[in-house]
């Protein structure tokens, strides 16, 4: 299990530090969406504009679970 927190939270960082670049290149899939008439939570879902939220909530959550393990471990 902690093998998988540690990948996922890899993956959050990893996409936080290049966000400009996805950014970037999703801007040309958002322009041809919007041309299109997608919806506007499929748009927001290219601009990644809850990313940074998602993360954060991730990594408390995991911060509360870990706290709530060790804290009642018999050991």
């Amino acid at each position: 299990m902690e093998i998988k927190n540690k990948t996922l939270l890899n993956i959050a960082e990893a996409l936080v530090a290049r966000k400009d670049e996805i950014l970037a290149v999703n801007k040309i899939d958002y322009d041809k969406a919007k041309a299109s008439g997608l919806l506007t939570c499929q748009k927001n879902y290219l601009r990644m504009k809850k990313i940074k939220k998602r993360i954060g909530d991730f990594k408390e959550t995991r911060g509360i679970a870990y706290q709530a393990i060790h804290q009642f471990s018999i050991c």
